[in-house]
């Protein structure tokens, strides 16, 4: 079995490199990079798919160099799973240069919000529990980055912010010392705690609640005016909190509400 699937790699991995002149020469490609992912995604073969493709810079070189956003897509969703909690990945794809790829791909806002996100997947992995990654990320000006879309009204790629936001901010004081003096960021995430969708009221509740502790101009502001804590309180009486994910973002709401009392 081990042997079939290290020959599939190999061959999809050929695959994924060749043209893309024609249509049909995108889809091949795509459909290896896809391939690839399902099996990265079931098995820990991210090792071997270095191996095989000597290295993660072709998946970077097809971010960075595809006309085709179906590919570029797709390079980065297979970064970012062979990225993720996966430190050995990590460090290849920093040496590689593969954050500075990544973030110019994912702020150029050409490209489309499906591509965007996916991008954002990508350097998300590439950070999380990975301290050099995560300060490369912040000297980068990753949180002014996430900042802008955590304020976009494209619900994908604002989630997809919201969620990397919230644990670099419970992780990282230097993330929190940027993010606190960020007026406008402060009032997006205030205006979302009440916000109908129960993803977004609970991503944007976790994020105050690692900035409440800051004494910037803005989040004390954002405190003392008491709005934020009554979008809490109605965002909590109104029941609006009915979906799935309902007792965490009930439980994120109240942890934060207590921190205003």
């Amino acid at each position: 079995m081990v042997e079939d699937t290290g020959a599939s790699m190999k061959e999809l991995v050929e695959r994924m490199g060749g043209p893309e002149e024609t249509e049909e020469q995108v889809d091949a490609k795509v459909d290896a990079l896809e391939q690839l992912q399902d099996i990265v995604d079931k098995i820990d073969y991210a090792i071997a798919l270095h191996v095989y493709a000597k290295g993660f810079l072709p998946l970077f070189n097809m971010v960075e160099e595809t006309k085709h956003d179906s590919i570029r897509m797709n390079a980065a969703l297979l970064a970012a799973m062979c990225m993720r909690n996966n430190d050995k990945a990590q460090m290849w794809a920093l040496e590689a240069g593969g954050l500075a790829t990544l973030m110019k791909a994912y702020t150029n806002q050409a490209h489309p919000t499906n591509v965007r996100k996916a991008l954002l997947s990508a350097v998300s992995s590439l950070v999380q529990n990975c301290p050099v990654g995560e300060k490369a990320f912040l000297v980068s000006g990753g949180v002014a980055a996430l900042s802008s879309d955590v304020q976009s009204i494209a619900r994908g790629i604002k989630v997809k912010a919201l969620f990397t936001m919230q644990w670099l901010l419970a992780c990282s004081s230097d993330a929190r010392s940027t993010a606190a003096v960020d007026a406008a960021l402060i009032e997006s995430l205030q205006a979302s705690v009440d916000d109908e969708d129960d993803e977004i009221a609970e991503l944007s509740a976790l994020c105050l609640k690692s900035l409440v502790g800051e004494k910037s101009d803005a989040v004390c502001k954002c405190v003392e005016g008491g709005t934020l804590k009554i979008k809490i309180e109605q965002r909590l009486n109104v029941g609006a909190v009915a979906s799935g994910d309902a007792e965490t973002t009930k439980s994120a709401l109240t942890d934060l509400l207590s921190l205003l009392a």
